[in-house]
């Protein structure tokens, strides 16, 4: 599904006191697309992927997705939107304590009131790892376990586009690159547009589309 922005801008507050967010920034992904959204911490980057996944709305400006304008939806429908064609993972899990990996991994479902498909959740658990895991709670798993929890979570719904808020920032090295090395193969897989927003380079670097953000000015494209 292809995603077009159109002078989308973001600001908080009025007058004197006013904070421009994101400046009007205009862009287009293409469907399973690959890019990372590089930048420092305050620079505009999470504003920007949270107005592209329909999370806040923007002060001014459109987002389209294919035909659909995500903003000119009512709320029940950009909800259902959402629920239906967009994963996210965040740098928290927000796995919930009470819940079992299995049941973390299938809230999406419940809450579009789907059933669960017993192969393809199997063919996700297996792909991340996660088989043997399934039926432990969240605080009897590792960060990285946890982290691709989230991100069988994200996936369980078949979403055409996932966004990822530092999806390491929690995560040391060794498992930092195996989260990476999951969400391509199986964005890859699944012909899934993957946008990533991050302040690490060498993650930006495996990318073959790389914007640069800061003070809330979308700058460069290293593609």
């Amino acid at each position: 599904m292809k995603i077009l922005t159109e002078e989308i801008y973001r600001d908080y507050g009025e007058g004197e006191t006013v904070v421009h967010a994101l400046l009007p920034t205009s862009l287009t992904f293409q469907p399973g697309e690959k890019a990372a959204i590089i930048g420092a911490s305050g620079s505009g980057k999470s504003t920007l992927l949270n107005l592209l996944g329909g999370l806040d709305t923007p002060t001014g400006g459109t987002v389209r997705y294919g035909e659909d304008d995500l903003y000119h939806m009512k709320a029940d429908d950009l909800a259902r939107f959402r629920r239906r064609h967009i994963g996210f993972v965040f740098q928290a899990y927000n796995l919930i304590p009470e819940l079992t990996a299995e049941e973390n991994i299938l809230v999406p479902l419940l809450l579009d009131g789907q059933k669960k498909e017993a192969p393809f959740f199997s063919e996700i658990a297996e792909a991340l790892g996660l088989q043997d895991r399934i039926a432990h709670y969240p605080d009897e798993l590792s960060g990285g376990q946890q982290q691709r929890a989230a991100i069988a979570r994200a996936l369980i719904h078949h979403p055409d586009v996932l966004f990822c808020d530092e999806p390491t920032g929690n995560l040391d090295s060794k498992n930092s690159q195996e989260v990476m090395d999951y969400l391509f193969a199986l964005s890859e897989k699944w012909s899934i547009t993957l946008l990533v927003v991050t302040h690490d380079a060498k993650i930006a670097q495996r990318f073959p589309r790389v914007l640069t953000i800061k003070d809330g000015q979308v700058g460069g494209d290293l593609s």
